[in-house]
């Protein structure tokens, strides 16, 4: 018998031919992981075809050398395939993702075990969609899915595997505790366990009848009988891998229950508008959506006299207040990669472009915008006033204003880069910080505030909008749903912005709505496809010239980044067939690794 092979080697991004030996005939399957001879060396490698015809004569074939261990079942060797396409990868590197850390003696699958139950669909239907407040105790809803598709939640004779995606390790991990504590066999598999916890999960998920809850690395869960894939807050960005190949769990778990009709169900207080443009979308009632969402502040800082800096009236009271009622406060002011924000000097206006709602900036001569290279006269929009004022608050310097107000309280910056003891986090009353600030204020918080709204609402950024309203879902999570005491402030020029209508009237569809018309005329993601590469300028600009080529592609820049060090350069197609089509072209063969970094579908730009 003569079996394909791919050698655990990244930058060697093909398949060879062996033989196999008659002691290992009843071992070599698809996705097992042996031994191989290469080059003069002895690699690991999985094989991804058996019984196949070889392209050279058998005799020069070199035998397996080794067994070594189980890896990944059928369907998810194929699914690598397509993920090395969609994602212009290596697909050693979703090998990895799929395989237990060490080795795993391959199991005897159960003969009663069977493959999951059709999804009985009706054409064109995709993954449901379930819109949750963000306050709603997922629990119920996600056991009641389980009843549904698992014949039986006991765990003994059940037919078929769940796989739950949850981007926050806490939460999945104490998911996996109610489960268990309700009879199913549940088992945590996270990037957060050690190699004998994974080896362990891995090894119960591969033996199926089971429920296995975790982070983005649970999409390539082995179960040979998945029945029903659930996946949580969809967007979020831990979702997506922040490594080359930038694959998006959102995307594997729906091409793996596409392939297998069974059903997927996403659920959470908000959606992506791609992941809007696949699915179909289930609203709860009015009233349970506005009781799951916090009372909302709006601090409109056109009416404010200037001189005031980032602290309003409105967040000194609310600091107060709560800080003297025992609650913390959350001060949020993202640093990292903000724009530089003008205003307008007589009327206070943000000066946004009026194509994209993009910050402008003033080049010298004229107001650009970043995003979409629209250009005009520096003249606001609202009043006509040729006077401009440059926004730039500062982090540090507001630690030390607000430590002076509640001078009796402890205040700490909190950032994602920075180092801060877990105790000063939890004693702190106020913490000022970016969004990390969100992910790392534990609980107690009674208000959150977001000190410039701006920032992120006409960053220059497509997703801007879409991110900032999910970044005040997770805030609305912290300081919990209406009928308690806590409360969100927003401090902002653009009081009538769609994202702060959608949070102040607890509907995200009137964000949705508007998103959908900018992208439309914009032409960006969902109505397109795009993917960013990187690399010194003369890699960037070898492969934009052979994307240039290549009819439907169009190619922004290249333009420098990171100091003129490396550029960078947009690459955009109708469809995502098309883009990856065309990004095969660059992403490098067997012997000629890609020489630049490809991101597809990236969610910063």
């Amino acid at each position: 018998m003569v079996c394909r092979v791919l050698p655990d080697v990244p930058a060697l991004d093909r398949v060879f031919d062996y033989l196999v030996p008659a002691s290992l005939v009843e071992q070599v399957r698809v996705g097992a992981l042996v031994r191989i001879a290469l080059h003069g060396r002895r690699l690991r490698g999985w094989v991804v075809e058996v019984d196949v015809e070889p392209g050279v004569e058998p005799a020069r074939l070199r035998p397996i050398v080794a067994m070594l261990g189980d890896g990944p079942p059928p369907e998810i060797v194929d699914l690598t395939a397509w993920a090395a396409w969609r994602w212009a990868g290596p697909r050693v590197a979703f090998f990895r993702a799929a395989a237990p850390p060490g080795l795993v003696p391959q199991p005897s699958l159960r003969p009663e075990l069977r493959q999951a139950r059709s999804w009985t669909q009706r054409t064109g239907e995709g993954p449901r969609l379930i819109r949750t407040a963000p306050n709603v105790d997922r629990l119920p809803r996600l056991s009641a899915l389980l009843d549904e598709h698992l014949i039986d939640g006991s765990g003994a004779g059940t037919e078929g595997s769940a796989i739950v995606i949850d981007p926050d390790s806490r939460r999945a991990a104490r998911l996996v505790e109610m489960l268990s504590r309700q009879g199913r066999r549940a088992v945590l598999w996270s990037s957060d366990q050690s190699d004998a916890e994974r080896r362990a999960s891995w090894t119960a998920a591969r033996r199926g009848g089971v429920v296995v809850v975790g982070g983005r690395i649970a999409a390539w869960a082995p179960v040979p009988d998945l029945a029903l894939v659930v996946l949580f807050d969809d967007p979020d960005e831990s979702h997506k891998e922040e490594r080359a190949p930038s694959w998006d769990a959102r995307d594997v778990v729906r091409e793996r229950a596409r392939r297998l009709g069974v059903p997927m169900v996403s659920m959470g207080p908000l959606f992506t508008l791609e992941a809007l443009a696949a699915g179909t979308l289930e609203v709860p009632g009015r009233d349970a959506e506005r009781a799951g969402w916090p009372v909302v502040e709006v601090a409109d800082r056109r009416e404010e006299p200037p001189g005031l800096g980032l602290i309003s009236p409105a967040l000194v009271d609310g600091l107060r207040a709560h800080v003297e009622a025992g609650r913390r406060v959350v001060c949020v002011l993202n640093r990292k990669g903000r724009a530089r924000l003008l205003a307008c000097g007589q009327c206070r206006a943000l000066v946004t472009c009026e194509h994209c709602a993009s910050a402008l900036r003033d080049d010298g001569e004229q107001l650009v915008c970043p995003l979409c290279g629209t250009r005009r006269p520096r003249v606001c929009g609202a009043c006509g006033s040729i006077r401009m004022a440059l926004l730039r608050p500062g982090v540090k310097r507001l630690v030390e204003e607000l430590s002076a107000l509640v001078p009796r309280s402890t205040t700490i910056e909190l950032t994602g880069d920075a180092p801060v003891d877990p105790s000063a986090i939890a004693h702190a009353a106020v913490i000022v910080g970016t969004e990390a600030a969100l992910h790392r204020a534990g609980r107690g918080v009674g208000l959150v505030a977001f000190l410039d709204l701006d920032e992120e609402l006409a960053a220059p950024r497509f997703r801007a909008a879409e991110q900032t309203l999910w970044m005040m879902a997770r805030a609305a999570r912290l300081v919990g749903g209406r009928p308690g005491p806590g409360r969100l402030l927003l401090q902002t020029r653009m009081p009538d912005h769609p994202v702060v209508r959608a949070v102040v009237h607890a509907n995200p569809s009137l964000a949705v709505e508007a998103e959908r018309e900018r992208r439309l005329i914009s032409n960006v993601p969902p109505f397109s496809a795009l993917a960013e590469i990187r690399g010194s300028p003369s890699e960037v600009a070898q492969s934009a010239a052979v994307l240039e080529a290549i009819t439907g592609i169009v190619v922004l820049g290249p333009l420098a980044a990171a100091r003129g060090l490396s550029h960078r350069a947009l690459v955009k197609a109708s469809t995502v067939v098309m883009l990856c089509d065309a990004l095969a072209q660059i992403a490098g063969t067997a012997h000629a690794p890609s020489p630049v970094r490809i991101e597809v579908d990236p969610r910063r730009v």
